[in-house]
């Protein structure tokens, strides 16, 4: 019983303890009837808890008045109104600058950013792409999108520094304004297609003179009704940003169309695609292989097409010979441009026909694009019909191994005549890429037997021993359309017509 009444002294005394406060000293005295908690001593010093900044700032939801020592600073810390003070000697932190900005920014514009004004406060920013700066509000021109990120600032009066604010600021790439059309040089009423070089963007074209004279969709089309020079200028908007203005100039043209043939010459000859010209016709006639004292030469080939062409543009025209006879004391000369020739014979056996071709930006076999083949040389026999995707073959009365056409990929086989008291021989020679093969004189009794050549052609045809060589190959390459090829149409020398 006498310790429980013990027991209930203690816990009323420990109650009234706490109803007058807390002391904490080595005296025993009560603490001071002020003070919830009186700490004394002559000795010793009390410690708050010490933080470093970064803890500091993870105390979540802190209580105004609640007190710290930053050991990042070395100052007293207290929050109050949501934001730390520092308390360091004399000084007192000044109050966290509030920061903004100019909002979105385009490239090339500058970037601006605000912090609030504290009275006698220096400032220090700090951003992306190495920014710093000591004023309250700096400007950035000529922003760049690595300009992007968050900029920070604080603010220092007396030595005391506030806490860091920031703000992200967004640089989007300005869109550019650049385009194309075409046709480059248009006629009279001919529609032109605009195309920018940004695509899924908002556009804003004007046409000088032209109908429409302005236009908001992606890719206008555009007439002019008379020739002169105008002025076409486009801006872009794309992701909020707005691009430069770009102004070109158009040229418009009084486009008349006509036709020009170009004959054999023994040289090159060249046209120039005018100014709003896109695609013209073009009918060439290979030549015709060379007569012998037996048979007519083969009939040159012939192709009809379209051909796309660049206005401004040259091309190069070959136009070729027919293939000429041998004899006794001449050679049977190949016509111009490909051409197998005939060896001397007292027997007159006819050279191949040269091709007729056009050359786009060169003058190598490489860049031909239309190539109408040629008729092959006859001996004993008729030489083989120029054009088609394979040139024709020889005609060889008599045993023996006849010559063959060009083809797409490869010249005609040479051949060889054997027949009766004429022994076998070698092989007339094969045709290759732009050029028919030569004739080959008989063999055994037949020496005095002349051979004729192959017509020139994409790939030459095969010449020949005593008979009919083999006919040149046409093709058409890149560019080409409505194509259509011909074999054996055509006499005597060759020609090229273009239309436009």
């Amino acid at each position: 019983m006498r310790s429980l009444f013990l027991t209930f002294v203690i816990v009323l005394s420990s109650l009234i303890n706490f109803a007058q406060g807390t002391g904490i000293n080595s005296t025993g005295n009560p603490p001071d009837p002020s003070a919830g908690l009186d700490v004394s001593f002559n000795d010793k010093g009390m410690l708050v808890p010490r933080l470093t900044t970064t803890e500091r700032n993870a105390i979540v939801s802190p209580a105004n008045g609640l007190l710290i020592f930053n050991i990042t600073t070395n100052c007293f810390n207290f929050y109050r109104g949501g934001n730390w003070f520092e308390l360091c000697g004399n000084c007192i932190a000044p109050p966290t600058p509030v920061v903004t900005s100019n909002g979105a920014v385009c490239s090339g514009d500058s970037i601006k950013l605000y912090a609030t004004f504290i009275p006698n406060a220096t400032y220090s920013w700090t951003g992306p792409n190495g920014f710093s700066s000591t004023l309250q509000n700096p400007k950035i021109p000529n922003a760049i999108t690595a300009m992007s990120g968050t900029y920070s600032v604080i603010a220092s009066t007396n030595g005391c520094v506030s806490n860091a604010t920031s703000i992200n600021v967004i640089v989007t790439q300005k869109p550019v304004s650049t385009f194309t059309f075409s046709p480059s040089s248009p006629n009279i009423g001919q529609a032109i297609t605009f195309s920018p070089t940004v695509t899924g963007a908002s556009y804003n074209w004007s046409f000088t003179g032209g109908s429409p004279a302005s236009s908001t969709v992606q890719n206008p089309s555009v007439t002019w009704a008379s020739t002169g020079t105008y002025l076409v200028s486009l801006i872009v908007t794309q992701n909020g940003c707005i691009s430069d203005t770009t102004k070109t100039n158009v040229s418009v043209v009084n486009c008349t169309h006509s036709s020009q043939t170009f004959s054999y010459t023994g040289g090159a000859q060249t046209w120039t695609v005018p100014g709003c010209i896109t695609s013209i016709t073009v009918d060439a006639y290979g030549a015709q292989g060379g007569a012998s004292y037996g048979a007519a030469g083969g009939l040159g080939g012939r192709v009809q097409c379209t051909l796309a062409v660049t206005p401004g543009s040259t091309l190069n025209i070959f136009v070729g010979q027919q293939g000429q006879q041998s004899s006794s004391t001449l050679l049977g000369y190949g016509g111009y441009n490909g051409g197998g020739s005939a060896p001397v014979s007292s027997n007159v056996c006819g050279g191949g026909g040269g091709a007729t071709d056009i050359r786009v930006n060169g003058t190598a076999l490489s860049d031909r694009v239309v190539v109408a083949g040629a008729g092959a040389g006859s001996g004993q026999g008729s030489g083989g019909a120029g054009g088609g995707l394979t040139g024709g073959q020889g005609s060889t009365p008599g045993a023996g191994v006849w010559a063959t056409g060009g083809t797409q990929s490869a010249g005609g086989n040479g051949g060889l005549y054997n027949n009766g008291a004429c022994a076998p021989g070698a092989y007339a020679q094969n045709g290759s890429l732009g050029q028919g093969g030569n004739g080959i004189t008989g063999s055994g009794s037949c020496t005095s037997s002349g051979g004729s050549g192959g017509g020139g052609g994409y790939y030459g045809g095969g010449g020949m021993q005593i008979n009919g060589a083999g006919g040149g190959s046409s093709y058409t390459g890149t560019g080409t359309s409505n194509v259509t090829h011909t074999q054996g149409a055509n006499s005597g020398n060759g020609s090229l017509t273009i239309t436009w």
